[in-house]
């Protein structure tokens, strides 16, 4: 199993992006990381199955800042739509978890302080590094 975790200098991370990690991982690490030191204050998650966003809006909205986002595909080009997403909310990737996950190819780890190749990781396991990185 190939894990890439990086936390490239001091500092903390506010705000955690998923992008195309399953819908019931994020549901399970948002519920890991309620109330701990590893809780985001805000959530980004980027998906590609409107059904599985939509199952996640309804379950967290009501409790966390979570903001949800559809995209059209899993190609390459969609890495700069997901930065200008951020960039419009004020969100730098120095503030930022990013969570990278089987559904999407692994792009633009280099933007982010706080990386984790989640691919081959389940939530538990996710949500020990957030707190690790802490």
């Amino acid at each position: 199993m190939l894990t890439e975790i990086r936390c490239q200098e001091a500092g903390r991370w506010s705000v955690a992006v998923t992008f195309g990690l399953p819908q019931r991982t994020v549901d399970e690490l948002i519920g890991l990381t309620q109330g701990t030191a590893s809780e985001a204050s805000r959530w980004f998650v980027f998906g590609t199955d409107m059904s599985e966003l939509a199952t996640l809006h309804a379950h967290w909205d009501a409790f966390i800042d979570l903001t949800i986002i559809l995209l059209p595909s899993a190609t390459f080009d969609v890495f700069d739509a997901a930065m200008a997403i951020l960039e419009a909310e004020a969100q730098t990737p120095a503030q930022c978890a990013w969570i990278h996950g089987a559904g999407m190819p692994l792009l633009g780890e280099a933007e982010f302080r706080f990386f984790i190749d989640a691919r081959e990781m389940g939530a538990r396991s996710i949500a020990a590094e957030l707190q690790r990185m802490r």
